[in-house]
């Protein structure tokens, strides 16, 4: 079974342009899905190697928040997954 870890937050229609710049100035990462019948749109990144870019970014531009420590956590969480230390014997 493949492990993996998703990444996503959820926003309204009018911020589809902004995702959609968001999502080009990381590099194309993750996939933004528009439900327009309920006015909003998710801006996802599923793949772990998508994930790690993303905390490459925050390494470069740490966040200046609470959120940090959220992040650093989540960062740990990914590192050992990458080395599969997560899976059991």
């Amino acid at each position: 079974m493949k492990s993996s870890t998703q990444i996503s937050n959820r926003f309204t229609r009018r911020d589809s342009n902004l995702l959609l710049k968001l999502q080009q100035y990381l590099g194309g990462i993750g996939t933004i899905y528009e439900y327009p019948n309920q006015n909003r749109v998710i801006y996802s990144i599923d793949s772990n190697k998508d994930l790690i870019k993303l905390l490459l970014h925050f390494d470069k531009y740490p966040l200046l928040s609470q959120k940090a420590a959220d992040l650093y956590l989540f960062k740990q969480v990914i590192e050992l997954m990458s080395k599969k230390a997560h899976l059991t014997k």
